[in-house]
């Protein structure tokens, strides 16, 4: 009888890159724990929480135990670990919740364990990034691109220009946020964004409390208004914003391309025939496009 190879039998040594899950454990992948049951040591944003995964899952500690590596440690942390490295060591290496290195740390890992040639392997799951813009309901191609920011800035300038850049840059934005900043950033979001702009906000996804909202940016302003009033820690948690100006930059391009015609055109044509050419050319109000002929 043919023996069946179980391909966790022997693992390669090197770096394992594994996500977790964000928030219900059940999420966690097949393979990310017989990754786990094998890594000689392994990183972790936090210690306790990895423990506590572990825990859940019922597989045995690392035998050479857990490793902090956050962004206040990376650096002092980094060469411990390369020193207990060597070319046969399995190393894991985990967030608090998710897919490292996606606004979270681990960068400067990656590259030093590439410096010595030791293998870095990924084994992929949930992301809130990919969570989010899987149901958000936006369509992400060529034309209208999506773009992953990050966290906004904690302060109020850095913030603003953020959202300005966002907005100049981005079809379509995906940033986080957390709890404690949420009615600041969307404050500033209002200002910069207009209450017209279409938003998808998932709060807490994946746990107990999940929250999903579709909408546009002043309804869901008020919707919070709301939810606040009635139960304060009912808008308590972690937050992925997706912002959709495609639309916005659309009408802005149209109405651009409209006062393009009239201003080459004015002097060639007669208003009311140039306003039935215009509007039939770009789908406008003739009402519109004859007001800005008379502006011209």
């Amino acid at each position: 009888m043919k023996k069946i190879v179980n391909q966790y039998d022997h693992i390669k040594p090197g770096l394992y890159i594994i996500a977790t899950p964000i928030g219900n454990l059940d999420d966690i992948t097949y393979r990310a724990v017989k990754i786990l049951e094998k890594v000689d040591f392994l990183l972790a944003e936090d210690t306790r929480k990895a423990k506590q995964l572990f825990d859940f899952l019922g597989i045995r500690y690392p035998s050479e135990g857990f490793l902090s590596f956050n962004e206040k440690n990376e650096n002092r942390n980094l060469p411990k670990i390369m020193n207990k490295t060597n070319e046969f060591s399995i190393v894991g290496f985990i967030c608090d919740a998710g897919t490292p290195c996606i606004s979270d740390p681990g960068i400067i890992l990656i590259n030093e364990f590439k410096k010595k040639f030791f293998s870095i392997v990924p084994v992929p799951g949930v992301s809130a990034l990919t969570t989010a813009m899987s149901i958000c309901g936006f369509k992400f191609d060529q034309k209208s691109p999506a773009i992953f920011w990050g966290f906004a800035p904690s302060k109020k300038n850095k913030r603003i220009s953020f959202f300005k850049k966002i907005i100049a840059l981005s079809n379509i934005a995906v940033v986080f946020e957390s709890p404690h900043r949420a009615d600041a950033s969307l404050a500033d979001c209002l200002d910069v964004f207009g209450s017209s702009c279409k938003l998808f906000v998932g709060r807490e996804l994946t746990k107990k409390f999940e929250t999903l909202w579709w909408g546009n940016l002043s309804d869901y302003l008020k919707f919070r208004k709301d939810r606040s009033s009635e139960n304060p820690k009912a808008l308590l948690g972690e937050y992925v914003f997706v912002f959709d100006f495609s639309l916005t930059k659309q009408k802005d391009s149209k109405e651009e391309d409209v006062e393009l015609w009239v201003n080459t055109l004015v002097k060639y044509v007669k208003p009311t025939d140039l306003a039935t050419l215009i509007s039939k050319n770009f789908d406008v109000p003739k009402k519109l496009v004859y007001k800005k002929i008379l502006e011209a």
